[in-house]
């Protein structure tokens, strides 16, 4: 997720495969954050918008595990070291 920091973002597709967790898991929170102004969604890049990089921890907090609690148990989600 300190991906998210960067200036070029991070791919949806490599986000999921960090995460464990599906774009249709995390649309709802990538939806909201568009329409806070604080990230952006390009050519399946997520990337924090100029006002997301002053609201950094926000948008990283939109992906912690307890925003997740409606997912089962059961299901995998695996966390990767950089």
């Amino acid at each position: 997720m300190n991906a998210m920091r960067l200036k070029q973002g991070i791919e949806v597709q490599q986000f999921s495969q960090t995460t464990g967790l599906s774009y249709a898991t995390i649309k709802p929170q990538i939806e909201q954050l568009i329409e806070m102004e604080l990230l952006s969604l390009q050519q399946q890049r997520l990337k924090p918008t100029d006002k997301g990089f002053d609201y950094l921890n926000e948008i990283l907090i939109a992906f912690m595990p307890e925003n997740f609690s409606h997912l089962e148990q059961t299901q995998n989600i695996k966390i990767k070291q950089l």
